[in-house]
């Protein structure tokens, strides 16, 4: 690490160039290097009259420091044609701005802004690597403390219960002309074991849901969306897409893929802790995953419920991504039930197991 006169030190590459790190970004003026990969980029607009007010960034360095970048509207056209999301740039010559109080995307508490002076080039060939992206999840309570703040923007995960008022137990068909039309979609969405919530995505995000959920060989289950605004209608919380909005589901990203097997696991959990202390409680911990995943080592895991309506549409998620499923079926004096449940396991094609107490 070389050191600035001030104390703040620079990154190195195997090179002579030295680049700053985000986490030395301060506000004004700065003749250094910065090494960055464009994680996202999209138009700034004035809410009223709709014109373009710059060209926002959201930027990850080597050390996995995020902050947002800011392109004035006079120099878009000379930088854009070069912007690819996903790539990794140099910049020399920059400014920071003091990072905006209402819909801040990154933590830092400034911006790289595109100065006079300032250039920017692709690096074709990088030394070191570069996390592809970094998100932001918080829990329901924050977003409820968060509600109608108009301050940060996180993003949110969780599995799908509703889309477009459709269940997941037969693929819900999406119509890509009514949602052009009507501009929005909303998915009813669970974090882990957290309360359910309404999710509304509006335009391209829109759009962006329906080509990816309708070109999926199966029904997705797993829905990340990124940069959603938190506001309270008709009293229930629910959250709002933005123009900067990504949206990625089951296998997109490392995210969506680890909760997946989280959600495959938790409905699969293998009963052995439970045979020792039968008062535990069925945990839900992203933090047991590691010891649920080791003891289900002998591809054998069982299902753990006694609600039908809840059993129908996990055998169908689990089925789809290739783990065998059994149904077993007890009931007293209520043949009906185990009954729906047979017709359902030869819909579904698995075996089923059927026991009437009397």
């Amino acid at each position: 690490m070389a050191m600035k006169r001030n104390g703040k030190s620079h990154v190195s590459s195997d090179s002579d160039e030295k680049f700053m790190s985000f986490k030395d970004v301060s506000l004004g003026p700065h003749e250094a290097q910065l090494r960055f990969r464009l994680i996202h980029f999209w138009e700034a607009r004035n809410p009223v009259k709709k014109t373009v007010i710059g060209l926002e960034m959201l930027l990850i360095d080597e050390q996995g420091t995020v902050i947002q970048g800011f392109i004035p509207p006079g120099r878009i056209k000379k930088y854009l044609p070069e912007m690819k999301r996903g790539s990794v740039y140099k910049l020399i010559n920059f400014y920071g701005l003091k990072n905006k109080p209402v819909y801040r995307v990154a933590d830092h508490f400034a911006t790289v802004s595109f100065a006079w002076n300032s250039e920017m080039s692709v690096l074709h060939e990088i030394p070191i690597s570069f996390d592809e992206d970094r998100f932001r999840f918080h829990s329901y309570e924050d977003f409820e403390a968060n509600c109608d703040l108009k301050g940060d923007l996180y993003d949110v995960i969780g599995h799908m219960k509703l889309v477009d008022g459709q269940t997941l137990i037969v693929r819900p068909s999406l119509d890509d002309v009514k949602i052009a039309t009507t501009r929005h979609i909303m998915i009813h969405v669970q974090s882990h074991d957290g309360p359910v919530m309404k999710l509304y995505l509006w335009d391209e995000a829109a759009t962006d849901f329906c080509k990816k959920f309708n070109s999926c060989e199966n029904t997705p289950t797993v829905l990340l969306v990124t940069i959603v605004n938190t506001k309270r209608l008709g009293g229930t919380l629910a959250l709002s897409s933005m123009s900067s909005t990504r949206v990625f589901m089951d296998y997109d990203v490392q995210q969506t893929r680890d909760y997946f097997t989280c959600l495959i696991i938790l409905i699969s959990y293998p009963r052995l802790k439970h045979e020792e202390n039968k008062s535990e409680s069925m945990p839900t911990s992203v933090g047991l995953m590691q010891e649920m995943m080791s003891s289900a080592s002998n591809g054998i895991l069982e299902v753990i419920e006694n609600n039908k309506s809840e059993s129908i549409p996990k055998s169908s998620t689990v089925q789809q991504h290739k783990v065998n499923v059994m149904m077993a079926a007890c009931a007293t004096f209520r043949s009906g039930e185990v009954e729906q449940l047979r017709t359902h396991a030869l819909r579904f094609e698995v075996w089923h197991h059927q026991v009437i107490v009397d």
